[in-house]
Order: structure tokens, then sequence, then C-alpha cells
């Protein structure tokens, strides 16, 4: 499942992060969500509940979401561009923009270790 792929690269790169800070566990940790990912807040926290239960290094971290706004590229002008809820245009040239494709969906910001 595409969930799982992107919910293993979050526990690698988590535990990665907790190991170079000498760390035992994860206190808090902190993903960026896009578009992309096409996934909610709902949908990844229940992926992962079974590794925060199952995994002393990430047992009782929180886990919180900064959401990216999705970006729109116009082929015309070369503009990338913020999309505005229901608009799809460039703001530059009005013509219709596409998908960048330039977020991963789902990524690790930060983590704050115990």
């Amino acid at each position: 499942m595409h969930e799982d792929h992107l919910i293993d690269g979050v526990i690698a790169d988590v535990k990665r992060r907790i190991q170079e800070a000498g760390a035992s566990r994860a206190g808090r940790i902190v993903l960026e969500l896009s578009p992309d990912s096409h996934m909610d807040e709902l949908s990844v926290s229940m992926h992962l509940e079974s590794h925060l239960s199952e995994d002393p290094a990430l047992t009782g971290a929180v886990i919180a979401f900064r959401h990216v706004p999705p970006r729109l590229f116009c082929p015309a002008c070369q503009a990338e561009f913020e999309r505005q809820p229901g608009v799809f245009t460039c703001p530059q040239c009005a013509k219709p923009g596409r998908p960048c494709g330039h977020r991963s969906g789902l990524r690790v910001l930060d983590v704050e270790v115990l």
C-alpha cells in the first residue's frame, strides 16, 4: 500500500534522528503533510499508531502536523504558485496550472528527543 511505504520512511527517519541525537526515544514528531500524499491526519495517525505502541523508541510520542498548501506550475510562463481554493489558473498569465509534484507528500520536519 502507498501509505505503508510512506509510514515506513517516516519511522526510519525518526529512528535515525533519535540515534544521531544519542537519545533513547522521541517525545514529539512533527510531520509535513502535503496534498501529494493523498492522506489526511487521521489516516497517517492510524498507520503510525501500531509503530508508536510497539517500538520503545516511539512509545508515547506525540504526532504534530504541518500542512503544505498545494502548488501549481504554469507551463505557459514557467511560474510556480500556491493554489487558492477553487482556482487553478496562474496569477501572472491566467493560463491553467499543473501540479508541481515537488513534494514527497509526507516527511519528518522535526523530532524532539528524550
